[in-house]
């Protein structure tokens, strides 16, 4: 993903990520997500996805800004439409 994201009274910059998404067992998948924006710190991700039925999954991320004490942790429930 390359892109460049400009916000009302501040100057554009360029932005870029990639994810990585590899099954560990039938139900489970590692995530792994980075993203760069040039206005500011390089953000990563790590969780697990937990497939549950047929296309419902649960995620949960792990992530942080490098070089910032910003930490946090996210769960999500996935239902496709």
């Amino acid at each position: 993903n390359v892109g460049w994201a400009e916000q009302t009274g501040q100057s554009g910059g360029l932005t870029a990520g990639t994810g990585l998404e590899v099954a560990l067992q039938r139900a489970w998948d590692l995530l792994a997500e980075i993203y760069d924006d040039q206005r500011g710190p390089t953000t990563i991700q790590l969780g697990l996805r937990r497939s549950v039925r047929q296309a419902a999954s649960v995620d949960v991320f792990v992530g942080a800004d490098r070089g910032h004490e910003n930490h946090w942790l996210t769960v999500g429930f996935n239902v496709p439409f």
